[in-house]
């Protein structure tokens, strides 16, 4: 039993692994990078020290390594879009998202005791 939990668990970190880099790894491959959205009068400074300051000028295995350290802390860096920390942004819908499991799990539990299969 122990060596399959064991399997199970390291299965899964496995698959959080995997997804978690395609995604970084696909977010890399699309056309542009945020600074290209600061519009077509930006300058050529802004662009450089917009960059820098998200790491966009390092190579790919450097952002990647930096990337996945930083998400093992669970710091998510700052926000393109508010312009402030990730988990400030998100902290209000997870705390909704966990009331909300808290409330349907035990709910769901009690329908699946009463299905047929």
């Amino acid at each position: 039993m122990r060596a399959f939990l064991v399997r199970r668990v390291a299965f899964a970190l496995l698959l959080v692994a995997c997804a978690s880099s395609a995604a970084f790894l696909l977010t890399r491959a699309a056309p542009g990078d945020v600074p290209t959205q600061l519009g077509p009068f930006a300058k050529a400074e802004e662009l450089a020290a917009t960059r820098a300051r998200f790491g966009l000028d390092r190579p790919i295995p450097e952002q990647w390594l930096l990337w996945a350290g930083r998400a093992l802390r669970f710091d998510f860096g700052d926000s393109f879009l508010y312009n402030r920390p990730v988990a400030r942004v998100l902290a209000p819908a997870a705390l909704n998202t966990a009331i909300l499991a808290a409330v349907a799990l035990p709910w769901l539990r009690r329908v699946d005791s009463r299905s047929a299969w």
